[in-house]
């Protein structure tokens, strides 16, 4: 944090400047959010998102609801379209998933004969790749090979393909070759004519191919070449409006392009499990689909499994999709207190087990914690394919919530602000309902001009029943946290404590002035054995800002 000066031996001005005092924090994020449930397609990786389409392409279409008892909806993506109705911006998403009962869709090639060539599997589990098809078509006209990966096969370099079209007088050539050996590039002709320094000489018999200097065994050895249409297949993936075309001469060259490192197919992968034989597939009319593609049962172990996942990403909401508060609350409120002692503090939103007042008391009276924000009711959709109302869990409220808190900076209250995106309520609740649900700490929402939320409250009994309250303080320490790391290291004398406090001053200032806090007082001590031990106190005391819940008005007549 000092420029050195060099040593004082010749006179003159040396200088030496420190900086720590000009110390200050980085961004802070304020509305990320993490989030897990089912879906029907997707990898478990932790996917960031920036909108609703994000999320529909890597996790699948929501799915037709179900709502019978325990029916095996997907959660995940109907509840991003909440999310980004009501504002969010940045969303880690991660799918939960059974690996041992999710399967992949499949369809085997067959060859001309009728002999299985290879199986192809969706590139991800779940129901999406049932929706996957295949075409095998001829071709017309001979076609260009493009870009193949030679590979060494019984000590030989050979091409894949069964034939190539023929060598003319006229048009000699039947390719090219490029070699990338050790960072040194090549090109050469591909010709039946005897290797040269521009020419690889290919055996149209077996289309093994001889080289003028033969490249070593790390060489990078790509062809590209002619093939007659009786010798060529062209593959067509489809799933929607996402297409892959394929000009296939064999099926290790197709094999090879789907698991190309560089672009691999984005729908289907090789199933591993078998050796793909040699051939060119059979033709089949029209597209063919996939098959078995299974979303699999999700338990709280593979809830719990996604949250982990989430622990060390940066976000400061968490909603869970897919299981009501009973059977999630004990994970979340690990999940928050884990977070908090990895110093990513966060709130964890969730809906409650059901639209009844007396089942949501329950719950309410179950849990007080200043981490957890317990949601109901639930909410109605229409169907697009029926019209019909759907009655959607209180979960799927929560992610509405969470969306809507996460476009708030975080002294902004929740309290009477609308969501969006929400046709109507799955129960709408008296006055003397909605009054039990607050008084018992439940973010009730009501219609009222729209969907509104009645009361920003989490579930905590004491100083961090407002939202608000939680979110600035969390604020303020990761803030702290940020300033004062800068520090670690550095002299502990009077001097650097003192730039120590006023970076500290300038942070808590500027949170007054964008009205996060009314007031603070703010010290910095050490004494001589504190400074022994390394050790340094801060002592913050804020007033941060509360939101206008309750108006009274007294009329007085005269």
């Amino acid at each position: 944090m000092a420029e050195q000066g060099t040593e004082m031996i010749l006179p003159g001005t040396y200088i030496e400047v420190r900086a720590e005092g000009l110390l200050a924090g980085g961004r802070i994020a304020t509305g990320n959010i993490g989030i897990v449930g089912t879906a029907e397609m997707g990898s478990t990786d932790v996917a960031i998102l920036s909108s609703y389409s994000d999320g529909r392409a890597l996790f699948g279409e929501p799915g037709d609801w179900d709502p019978t008892p325990n029916a095996p909806n997907v959660h995940l993506v109907r509840a991003l379209r909440y999310l980004f109705d009501n504002g969010a911006r940045t969303v880690y998403a991660r799918r939960a998933l059974n690996s041992a009962t999710a399967q992949a869709s499949s369809f085997t090639l067959l060859g001309n004969t009728g002999q299985p060539l290879v199986t192809l599997r969706a590139r991800t589990p779940g129901a999406w790749g049932n929706r996957l098809q295949i075409r095998v078509e001829e071709v017309e006209t001979k076609q260009l090979v493009d870009n193949e990966r030679v590979l060494r096969t019984n000590g030989a370099l050979r091409l894949t393909a069964e034939a190539l079209v023929p060598a003319t007088a006229e048009e000699p050539t039947l390719g090219s070759v490029s070699v990338n050996d050790a960072g040194l590039p090549r090109r050469y002709q591909l010709q039946q004519a005897a290797p040269s320094a521009q020419v690889v000489q290919v055996n149209p018999t077996d289309r093994t191919l001889t080289f003028p200097t033969l490249p070593g065994a790390q060489a990078d050895i790509y062809a590209s070449y002619w093939v007659p249409a009786p010798k060529l297949r062209r593959i067509t993936l489809r799933y929607g409006n996402v297409q892959e075309v394929y000009m296939v001469p064999s099926i290790a060259y197709l094999v090879q392009r789907l698991q190309d490192e560089n672009s691999p197919s984005r729908l289907v992968t090789v199933d591993e499990s078998t050796t793909p034989a040699t051939g060119i597939p059979v033709v089949a009319a029209g597209f063919q689909p996939f098959s078995n593609g299974e979303n699999g049962s999700v338990t709280l172990t593979h809830m719990r499994e996604a949250l982990d996942a989430l622990l060390e990403q940066d976000i400061q909401l968490v909603v869970v999709v897919g299981l009501p508060f009973s059977e999630i609350k004990a994970a979340l409120l690990g999940h928050v207190e884990q977070t908090e002692n990895l110093g990513r503090e966060r709130i964890a939103i969730v809906g409650a087990d059901s639209n009844e007042v007396a089942k949501i008391l329950e719950n309410a009276n179950d849990v007080a914690d200043k981490r957890l924000v317990l949601v109901a009711p639930g909410l109605r959709e229409r169907d697009p394919n029926t019209g019909q109302q759907l009655s959607l869990p209180p979960w799927y409220a929560a992610a509405a919530v969470a969306g809507r808190l996460s476009s708030f900076l975080p002294h902004i209250s929740l309290t009477n602000k609308p969501l969006a995106g929400i046709d109507a309520l799955a129960l709408d609740y008296n006055y003397g309902e909605l009054k039990a649900l607050v008084q018992n700490r439940v973010l009730a929402l009501q219609r009222k001009r729209g969907i509104r939320v009645v009361r920003g409250i989490t579930t905590d009994d004491g100083a961090f029943q407002q939202i608000s309250i939680r979110r600035i303080i969390d604020y303020i320490k990761e803030g702290t946290r940020q300033r004062c790391n800068q520090y670690i290291g550095l002299l502990n004398n009077n001097r650097v404590r003192e730039n120590l406090r006023v970076t500290l001053d300038a942070f808590l200032a500027d949170r007054v002035r964008a009205e996060f806090l009314t007031n603070y007082k703010l010290t910095v001590f050490a004494d001589r054995a504190m400074e022994i031990r390394g050790e340094v106190l801060v002592t913050m005391d804020l007033q941060p800002t509360f939101s206008i819940d309750y108006i009274r008005v007294i009329m007085n007549l005269s």
